[in-house]
């Protein structure tokens, strides 16, 4: 089963969940798992308590559904992938030309074969249509998060998405894909102080390596989020996003969001459960993801990755109104 993590999901989740194991009996489903493993379970309310050891009940947090209901929901999404991925081209199309005007293109020197996976893959498809469907559709869970459990997709699918990580004045934003170098279990992980550390020196635009402290520069570096120069000097290695910039991308994504939206309404307008909903549009990413691989709309040598593939960073986005819609998957 693959479980699909949605909202603000605490980390230990990530661990817990591949240990246990769904089974049915007697028309009731349980998840069993050795008792410590269980114990952690119930701790992080994944299960509620039965009167065995080694099983448990789904909580409100968890849901899990059955290989019939998830049929229906695959059918929905290879009704709409024809049409998402005529739309999703125009849309690529569009971003490119918005983004070679932007001093990310032109003074930094990052050009689009290097952000479009992030920028189409990660702000369009999901964050932007996550925006767009939440705002349209989107269920109103009374859990700050929930977990949900579904077969494998009977259609290719490419797992991905988007992490983001909150710094005091900067962002830190990750997409991953399951089909690069990268492991999509395990975020890049930066403490705020780092992320601090690495806004003075984007506000710098070259940096003294002897200005911070030595196992932040080195951390800095592993991550592949800076470059050491000659001289000790310190430069960023990966996109930076000005707010007046990132508002005006923000627009065209959104835009082109609605569309992407209006395009899936019919497939996913007559499901009334709100899980079914976030699996519906769950699927629609990862299929729509590896559609627009194959179709070329999404270019790229899978055979080497670099660290900081997937990574941007944005300044100030407090108003944006993207952030806050990615999703973990195991």
């Amino acid at each position: 089963m693959r479980f699909v993590l949605f909202g603000m999901c605490p980390y230990p989740v990530f661990q817990v969940l591949p240990k246990m194991k769904v089974v049915q009996e007697g028309g009731a489903t349980y998840l069993c798992a050795e008792a410590a493993v269980l114990d952690q379970a119930r701790a992080w309310e994944l299960v509620e308590g039965t009167d065995t050891a080694d099983r448990g009940r789904p909580s409100s947090h968890l849901a899990l559904v059955s290989p019939s209901e998830f049929l229906q929901i695959a059918n929905r999404v290879q009704a709409a992938l024809e049409d998402y991925l005529e739309v999703l081209r125009a849309a690529a199309a569009d971003l490119e030309r918005c983004y070679s005007a932007t001093t990310v293109c032109t003074k930094q020197g990052f050009p689009w074969a290097w952000v479009q996976h992030f920028v189409v893959g990660g702000w369009l498809m999901d964050l932007g249509l996550a925006h767009i469907a939440w705002v349209g559709s989107c269920p109103q869970t009374r859990v700050g998060w929930r977990v949900v459990g579904f077969e494998k997709p009977p259609f290719p699918t490419t797992e991905c998405g988007v992490r983001i990580q909150w710094g005091t004045a900067a962002v830190l934003g990750e997409f991953w894909a399951e089909n690069k170098l990268k492991v999509p279990r395990l975020p890049t992980n930066i403490e705020p102080r780092e992320l601090d550390a690495l806004h003075a020196i984007v506000l710098a635009g070259e940096a003294r390596a002897e200005d911070y402290l030595p196992k932040v520069v080195s951390k800095l570096r592993y991550l592949g989020l800076i470059n050491l120069l000659r001289g000790g000097r310190l430069r960023p290695a990966v996109p930076i996003f000005a707010k007046p910039e990132w508002a005006y991308l923000e627009d065209c994504i959104l835009g082109w969001s609605k569309q992407l939206y209006e395009v899936c309404w019919n497939a996913q307008a007559h499901v009334k459960e709100d899980v079914h909903r976030l699996i519906f549009f769950r699927c629609l990413l990862t299929a729509a993801y590896a559609a627009a691989e194959n179709a070329g709309v999404l270019l790229g040598d899978t055979r080497y990755v670099s660290k900081n593939w997937g990574l941007w960073v944005w300044l100030e986005p407090t108003s944006s109104r993207l952030l806050g819609q990615g999703v973990g998957a195991l």
